[in-house]
């Protein structure tokens, strides 16, 4: 994985940064990391799924597996990055595609 992302000064402000567990920032940021920078086609099983920049195709147990977290620790997380509005999630197939809401800010 090449490439970078930016994150804003006021990044820091965001209620992701100030709010106890910290650990969400960290899940915030790799979520950055791994979010599609150009558009693509992801083939599956039962088709192709295209992917728009500031989309992550991804099981939740790849998350729980990369952050050394139960599953229902990552749909709490996600819930509150949700609530929050800096993504939004729907489930297609057996993944779930995350976009990260505002993609064009953190480049």
């Amino acid at each position: 994985m090449k490439g970078y992302v930016c994150l804003p000064r006021d990044f820091i402000q965001f209620p992701v940064w100030t709010e106890e567990p910290r650990d969400r920032v960290m899940a915030f940021v790799e979520l950055l990391a791994l979010a599609s920078y150009t558009e693509r086609i992801v083939a599956q099983s039962k088709g192709r799924i295209h992917l728009d920049k500031g989309e992550i195709m991804v099981p939740i147990s790849y998350l729980a597996k990369r952050w050394k977290r139960s599953r229902n620790y990552v749909y709490k997380v996600l819930n509150y990055f949700s609530s929050r509005g800096l993504i939004e999630v729907r489930a297609d197939y057996c993944n779930n595609i995350i976009r990260i809401v505002d993609w064009e800010k953190y480049q």
